[in-house]
């Protein structure tokens, strides 16, 4: 009992870490309007990781490896931690490519939350202004605007995110096939 209490403390905690550096990874990339509280308060709590780590490693282009360089860290630590828990220790090779898995799904899932999180806001408050729906907007828009482009709004129903879940969904099935495929 108590390791499964454990491993669920530390599979939150570490979740959410990741969620916050992923979410300061792909507001850059997306380039997301910085000006938000909301993404203020994520650069704020991600900063003291990543300024000393930015130090060292520098951009890419426009590409913040050293955020992505903090977030691959954090989740090859969290998954050695889960299955350490389990009494299990996984090969370093193992544990690197299973965490490039885990930052892609998770990457995924957080598109996927941005899109219905839009949706959900434009159903409850449409037109008013909410910082965490301007960030999911932002954040789903490279993934919508090629959508739109293929479903056009039926009679003023835009059907779009549909289409964009469903796009997402199959790189889910993808990204774990490919997985299953690596450690088979």
């Amino acid at each position: 009992m108590l390791t499964q209490i454990s491993q669920l403390l530390l599979q939150t905690v570490t979740s959410l870490i990741l969620i916050v550096i992923m979410l300061r990874f792909w507001l850059q990339v997306v380039r997301a309007n910085f000006r938000n509280p909301l993404a203020q308060a994520i650069v704020k709590l991600t900063s003291p990781l990543i300024v000393p780590v930015r130090r060292i490693v520098p951009a890419i282009g426009t590409l913040d490896t050293a955020t992505l360089l903090v977030a691959y860290a954090a989740q090859v630590l969290a998954i050695a931690a889960m299955y350490l828990l389990q009494g299990v220790m996984l090969p370093l090779a193992t544990l690197l490519i299973f965490a490039v898995f885990e930052l892609a799904r998770l990457s995924i899932y957080m598109f996927l939350f941005a899109i219905i999180i839009g949706v959900v806001l434009s159903w409850i408050a449409p037109g008013n202004y909410n910082p965490a729906g301007a960030l999911a907007d932002e954040l789903a828009r490279p993934i919508m605007t090629p959508i739109r482009q293929v479903i056009p709004p039926i009679a003023g129903l835009d059907l779009s995110p549909l289409g964009a879940i469903l796009v997402l969904q199959i790189g889910l099935i993808v990204l774990n096939n490919l997985q299953a495929g690596v450690f088979a």
